[in-house]
């Protein structure tokens, strides 16, 4: 899956609010908030499927504020 899969809406961008991803794509200020908004609740809702579907699967996680697990 690719970053544009994922990027939620429809929304139209307008002049300034652009951000370009790695793949070449550009998404708008109101998409990259509803990615954040999703990712959060994922985060939060503590659903590590839903949470871990955001990043490739050779992503690295690293988060000094959760400890050490063998168990992924």
């Amino acid at each position: 899956m690719t970053s544009t899969e994922r990027t939620p809406g429809s929304a139209s961008s307008t002049a300034g609010t652009d951000a370009t991803t790695t793949a070449g794509s550009t998404a708008s200020a109101e998409d990259l908030t509803a990615v954040i908004q999703q990712w959060s609740e994922a985060s939060n809702a503590h659903d590590r499927s839903r949470y871990l579907a955001f990043f490739t699967e050779d992503a690295v996680l690293d988060d000094p504020s959760v400890p050490i697990s063998r168990e992924c």
